[in-house]
């Protein structure tokens, strides 16, 4: 495929750079399109804050959804920038490239897991740590069923109220189907 290209058709799981065994040479050939900005928190409708994107409220980090401009495949991406508050100390910047299999499978991920737990993936993924490049330990990357992830979301937020429950459902059946997302997943 040539380099640089926007309009893949097929996608690959996970991404053509989990192949490569240096983590640093791999971020460095990625080529990305954005799909989504999923932002610092995750919130419904009214303002209500699920979760944090990034372990922490007063991180500067985000999450975003891209697509590999060579193979098509997925990564939902945390970012995290903390400014440190020590005059000696420099600032702290973390991102981790998660693989996923679709679109709706980010969407709700997004959804389920707070920052700390998508930084816990279980599977072997891209991370850059400050000026570090590894790949993470586990087993390779596998797809996480849709149906088994809207469970474990209504099971992780069993105790919300009517209102905020019945505004969790609607982003739950959305996952996937967002407008404007310049994707076929």
């Amino acid at each position: 495929m040539k380099k640089g290209r926007t309009n893949v058709t097929e996608s690959r799981f996970p991404c053509h750079l989990w192949e490569i065994r240096d983590a640093k040479s791999a971020l460095d050939m990625m080529e990305t399109a954005l799909i989504r900005q999923y932002g610092t928190c995750l919130e419904l409708e009214d303002s209500f804050a699920l979760h944090g994107n990034y372990p922490d409220y007063d991180d500067e980090g985000s999450r975003r959804l891209l697509r590999c401009k060579v193979c098509g495949s997925l990564l939902l991406v945390q970012s995290s920038l903390r400014e440190c508050p020590y005059w000696d100390e420099p600032d702290m910047y973390y991102r981790d490239y998660i693989p996923v299999a679709s679109v709706e499978e980010a969407d709700l991920l997004n959804i389920l897991w707070n920052g700390e737990e998508l930084g816990e993936y279980p599977f072997r993924h891209l991370k850059r740590d400050d000026h570090r490049y590894l790949w993470t330990e586990g087993e390779e990357p596998v797809p996480l069923f849709p149906e088994e992830l809207r469970r474990r979301i209504r099971e992780k937020y069993a105790g919300l109220s009517p209102k905020h429950r019945e505004l969790l459902e609607k982003l739950i059946c959305e996952a996937g189907k967002k407008e404007g997302n310049g994707d076929n997943d």
